[in-house]
């Protein structure tokens, strides 16, 4: 699934004894102090980031837990005598591009009535209320830092619900708004399997290209391929638009194709239009061969997923292995 908008964590500016509240924070909350700079690095929309103590010599401390849940806390336990003062900072969206974010944040400043800022301005916003929209070219559903993150934002005083799911109606258009001369890519996956596991590949195949938000997927079904001149052989095929080039989603299937080490247990051949994207046309002599490319790759597609996804591709592939008993004879690589 592309993740194109979702919010950021929320931030709030607590005045008093700066010493006593992280100490009271350490009794019940998952926290982390980094500089102003990074403390946004790896959290996600479920966090709080507290701006601790006065103008001019703040701390800066996450929080794995919401605003409301921190304050009832307080509350409860009598803790609220050193806290002097406190202040909700706007909220903020996060928007993923591909190529040229300007075109996007500018049609979003004109449509929204915001004004266009600079990230680093962001602390000194005064309002309350409204939100900072910021834009990256990284995928939403990993963790992200300051760096990645472009050096505009744009500020629109509006509710945070209410622009969220204004710009979740319009993402998709202005997504395609930042690609600029770039197209979407009509690819097709073509699967064989000499064991005929084809449900468990297609399950493991989709959910990785879901993880990896390769692109969109479109369609399935059996179709029709030719070891050789008049003989047909039965495949099932995945197909998708994706905004990448095709020898990036050629990358990602060729370490889906290898288990642990340089054991090979399927073949994902991939067809733009109807020109097939070897092996070769990827590496470009970087690794002898294709195992030693597939052990490569395949560290490389497990770097850029979660642990709890690593563990579902790893149950799945488990299930494959399991499962080496040939069922139909003309369902085999070529």
């Amino acid at each position: 699934m592309l993740s194109i908008v979702r919010s950021g964590p929320r931030v709030v500016r607590m005045e008093g004894n700066v010493s006593e509240i992280l100490c009271w924070l350490e009794g019940g909350f998952s926290f982390s102090e980094s500089p102003k700079e990074r403390v946004f690095d790896g959290i996600g929309e479920d966090s709080t980031v507290l701006v601790l103590g006065e103008r001019g010599c703040e701390r800066y401390v996450a929080v794995d837990s919401f605003p409301d849940v921190i304050l009832a806390a307080m509350l409860t336990e009598g803790a609220c005598s050193m806290i002097k003062s406190v202040r909700r900072l706007p909220r903020s969206i996060l928007f993923r591009v591909h190529g040229d974010y300007r075109p996007v944040m500018e049609e979003i400043a004109e449509d929204f009535g915001g004004r266009i800022s600079s990230l680093e301005s962001i602390w000194d916003w005064d309002s309350d209320s409204g939100v900072i929209i910021s834009f990256t070219p990284k995928s939403l559903a990993r963790p992200l830092t300051m760096g990645d993150m472009e050096k505009d934002v744009v500020l629109v005083s509006m509710p945070h619900e209410t622009l969220r799911t204004r710009l979740r109606r319009r993402a998709m258009y202005l997504f395609n708004r930042s690609m600029e001369k770039a197209e979407w890519r009509q690819l097709e996956i073509r699967i064989y399997d000499a064991f005929g596991r084809y449900g468990l590949h297609v399950e493991r195949l989709t959910k990785a290209l879901d993880d990896l938000e390769l692109g969109l997927l479109v369609g399935e079904g059996w179709g029709k391929d030719y070891a050789h001149i008049l003989m047909p052989v039965s495949v099932y095929c995945i197909r998708l638009f994706s905004f990448f080039d095709a020898k990036v989603v050629k990358k990602a299937l060729v370490g889906l194709e290898y288990v642990e080490g340089t054991d090979r247990f399927a073949d994902f051949d991939l067809y733009e239009t109807k020109r097939k994207i070897s092996w070769t046309d990827v590496v470009a002599g970087a690794y002898p061969d294709r195992n030693s490319m597939g052990a490569a790759m395949r560290e490389e597609v497990r770097a850029m997923l979660e642990p709890d996804q690593i563990e579902e591709l790893d149950r799945l592939e488990a299930k494959i292995l399991a499962c080496a008993e040939p069922s139909r004879g003309e369902k085999r690589w070529h």
